[in-house]
């Protein structure tokens, strides 16, 4: 008898934790709090993540503007 294959389609998140965000991005933590000019939604009290449509669209900028921000862009987030 052949076996039975059953498909559990998983769950892809929309809201990342900052170590998430920062992973889906391929930047380090801290990095990430430099570069990303994604601000986080305060979803309870000590809780903060970001939205991957968010994400998705600065790293769509990225691509257009061809590359990461220049240090003055940084510095003015700061």
């Amino acid at each position: 008898m052949p076996a039975l294959m059953i498909e559990i389609p998983s769950i892809q998140p929309r809201l990342l934790t900052k170590g998430e965000a920062a992973r889906y991005c391929r930047l380090n933590p801290a990095r990430f709090s430099v570069i990303c000019p994604v601000r986080p939604i305060a979803l309870e009290a000590n809780k903060n993540v970001y939205d991957i449509k968010e994400l998705d669209g600065w790293i769509d900028s990225l691509k257009k503007s061809g590359g990461a921000n220049s240090d003055e862009d940084i510095l003015e987030r700061i």
